[in-house]
């Protein structure tokens, strides 16, 4: 996994919903981590650039119908995070 490709970038000093904020990629945390197919699925849809969790979340469903995006929310947290769980909920490691 390229790590680079994880995380969100943004100007000093700007939260990430802040206007002037370019939007960067976020930190990705897939559910369930060992299913390999998912999480490239996701990479290749990010790629196409969908800006907000819901946008992503429409796209997953229409191969994985029970998939769930979630933006964290951590007050001063510096960096843009979703969860993104393939069966709408956490699983243990089970592909």
């Amino acid at each position: 996994m390229r790590q680079d490709a994880n995380i969100a970038y943004r100007p000093i000093g700007l939260r990430p919903n802040e206007p002037g904020a370019a939007w960067q990629r976020p930190m990705i945390l897939a559910n369930p981590a060992a299913d390999r197919g998912f999480r490239d699925q996701v990479d290749r849809v990010l790629f196409g650039g969908p800006r907000r969790p819901s946008e992503l979340q429409a796209i997953l469903r229409l191969r994985y119908p029970n998939a769930v995006v979630r933006r964290r929310e951590l007050t001063d947290e510096d960096l843009e995070i979703w969860y993104v769980y393939r069966d709408g909920r956490w699983t243990r490691g089970a592909t």
